[in-house]
């Protein structure tokens, strides 16, 4: 008798749920369900009165075979129809496989965020987040990281909801976590970090207090770099980076290539520069080398030189390989301008890999985003880089045009979007590339008021050295300009004068003073009111004769002393007949703009030396990098005559070239 009530309250059970659902359920889930009712097990009915939504849900659809119309599924768009179907028999299992499916099929031209169905499906997983284990909710948070990172403009209110949940939820089950998942919630949280409504900042901390419990069990490489990449994000706890440091190099010799490139990525985002643990890098990727993946190679070589950590034959294995890569088509477009960079960033000079890496743009250039565009545009124009004539009619189209579509993007402008922009704009014009346009957008006014927080020091002075070079270089006299205000503003950043000589100075100031005879005849560390500052600066008259500098050009008191009238104002009259001959025949100054230089002096010749340390040269070679290159045009344009000195010359040659004709039967210099 009881048997038979249990039986009717149960039979009302599934009305209510057939009327709910407003669906005609097949024949087959009926029979299914009768033959569950109609069973035997008094028990199993008692369990489903209780309605607990992990057991009646999973019990009844168990023969439907709920789980395996799911892994069926092969689009995001099914799966959520399927789920919009199905939602009120959906039980925990469903849900994280239903994450999982939509993880494994992502598809970029469908936009997850913006349906209803997945902010649906989200709503669900937040509401039972306390009933998943711990691998389900692993699980969950492995596939909202690998949505996130396939599109980082998160929308959706359900989707915050239910990952400010896991934040929190993630908080209590540290303790009961294993290492492995401990190291794969730290992954998680690294992917959460760009979505601003989170404190990313206290859940790792959290997660940073957690993995010092257990420091002395973790000997995984995979949980080590892990946990090492999620604290070198924010740069946080550094004791505990600095524990983990100590248990990678115990366990170094258990690394594989992904747990190396990923402990190198950490210490570069860190910047630690563990000298301990970088040699023993080096000395586990000798070992391994032949195992070394295209994209830990990429990586790698990324962190050493964010890191500034130069090892001749490391990059030269790395060189080889990635020319191998490129042959076989192994390596995406973010590994090779990665690699670009690296070598670039360490003045390493190698124009077989650079010509390869642009052969490889040009072939696949629609596979290159922005980012990949900019870091080697900035990698070529930094190490003064010249494409052969066929490549340059193609390569600067390309790159201007992907610049161009940045410019008109209309997601959240971050710093790195500022940054880039300048950096490649100043890169092209290093390679004497005027993209009127694109200079034109990064020196109006509201991008710089836009750009003003974003920007540092570095890019400052890339603006005024690019608006220098509009003035003096372009040719062109449609592209804006800085306002007065902005250059102003943007010279100060650009003035960096020493006023202490460097030791190659010392040493070679004492032979010019014996050979000029006395200080009279030459500046230190002369200022000039555009920004530059000359190492050693004399002057000649009509006969090439040595003559008192400082009686003809006196010293300026300031590089700002009247900026507005040396630098802004367009000139009625030409300064120099001489110099604006010079300049308008051989290289493009604007017609309607003169420059002025401090005084004029038709009459004189500046001498501008300039004694290049290593930091001008690429690596091991005679080859000036982008930034002088640029100086000395810039130098030569107002008024100067610019010797560089290579500090590989012998002091005899260098003198030789400084001797002055009254002092050595009249030779010129």
């Amino acid at each position: 008798m009881q048997s038979n009530r249990l039986l009717r309250v149960a039979a009302r059970r599934m009305l209510i749920i057939s009327n709910v659902i407003n669906r005609t359920m097949t024949t087959a889930s009926w029979d299914s369900n009768l033959r569950y009712l109609t069973g035997a097990n008094t028990s199993k009915h008692e369990r489903i009165l209780t309605f607990h939504p992990r057991t009646i849900i999973t019990d009844l659809f168990q023969d439907n075979k709920l789980q395996d119309e799911l892994h069926r599924l092969t689009s995001c768009r099914t799966i959520l129809q399927y789920f919009n179907h199905n939602r009120h028999y959906y039980d925990i299992p469903a849900i994280v496989t239903s994450f999982l499916k939509l993880r494994q099929n992502i598809d970029n031209s469908y936009s997850l965020y913006h349906q209803d169905n997945f902010q649906l499906l989200c709503k669900m997983a937040y509401q039972k987040l306390v009933l998943f284990n711990n691998d389900e909710f692993i699980s969950i948070c492995t596939s909202l990281a690998a949505f996130i990172n396939s599109d980082r403009y998160i929308t959706g209110r359900a989707l915050i909801q239910l990952i400010n949940h896991i934040h929190k939820n993630a908080v209590q089950r540290y303790p009961s976590l294993n290492n492995s998942q401990l190291s794969h919630m730290a992954w998680c949280l690294i992917q959460y970090s760009p979505i601003p409504q989170l404190d990313n900042k206290q859940y790792l901390q959290q997660l940073a207090e957690a993995t010092q419990h257990r420091i002395a069990t973790l000997n995984d490489p995979v949980h080590i770099a892990k946990l090492m990449w999620a604290l070198s994000k924010d740069r946080l706890c550094l004791n505990v980076f600095q524990q983990l440091q100590l248990q990678a190099i115990e366990n170094i010799h258990k690394f594989n290539p992904v747990s190396i490139s990923m402990v190198c990525y950490s210490l570069a985002l860190f910047d630690s520069r563990s000298e301990q643990l970088l040699t023993a890098i080096e000395n586990r990727m000798l070992a391994i080398i032949d195992t070394l993946d295209p994209q830990s190679i990429a990586n790698i070589a990324w962190a050493f030189a964010k890191l500034n950590w130069f090892n001749d034959h490391i990059f030269m294995l790395i060189k080889e390989r990635t020319l191998d890569s490129i042959i076989k088509r192994a390596l995406r477009p973010q590994s090779i301008t990665n690699i670009i960079w690296a070598f670039a960033s360490l003045s390493f000079d190698d124009q077989e890999l650079f010509t390869a890496a642009c052969r490889h743009f040009l072939l696949n250039h629609h596979h290159y985003n922005v980012n990949d565009v900019c870091q080697l545009i900035y990698s070529l124009g930094k190490m003064n880089f010249k494409p052969d004539s066929t490549a340059r009619e193609k390569i600067f189209p390309i790159v201007i045009g992907k610049l161009e579509n940045l410019m008109h993007q209309q997601h959240p402008r971050t710093s790195k979007f500022y940054k880039l922009l300048i950096s490649a704009i100043w890169s092209l014009i290093i390679m004497e590339q005027f993209p009127s346009r694109l200079i034109s957008y990064v020196l109006s006014d509201s991008f710089i008021k836009d750009a003003t927080q974003h920007i540092s020091h570095i890019e400052a002075s890339q603006l005024f050295q690019i608006d220098l070079a509009v003035i003096l270089e372009s040719g062109d006299s449609t592209i804006q300009c800085l306002s007065l205000r902005n250059k102003r503003k943007f010279l100060q950043a650009f003035c960096t004068v020493n006023t202490s000589l460097s030791s190659l100075e010392q040493k070679v100031v004492p032979a010019i003073h014996q050979l000029v005879n006395g200080d009279k005849y030459y500046r230190l560390q002369v200022p000039t009111p555009f920004g530059y500052s000359i190492d050693i600066e004399l002057l000649l008259d009509k006969d090439k004769n040595l003559i008192p500098i400082n009686d003809i050009l006196p010293a300026p008191t300031s590089r700002d002393d009247n900026v507005e009238t040396k630098i802004s104002s367009v000139i009625t009259q030409v300064v120099s007949e001489s110099m604006f001959y010079y300049a308008s025949k051989n290289l493009k100054i604007r017609n309607d703009i003169y420059v002025l230089i401090s005084r004029t002096y038709t009459d004189y010749e500046r001498i501008a030396i300039e004694i290049d340390g290593p930091i001008h040269f690429a690596y091991k070679s005679n080859r000036f990098l982008g930034h002088s290159v640029m100086k000395t045009r810039h130098l030569s344009l107002l008024g100067w005559r610019v010797i560089r000195v290579n500090p590989v010359l012998r002091m005899e040659r260098a003198q030789e070239s400084f001797r002055s004709p009254s002092l050595s039967q009249k030779e010129n210099i």
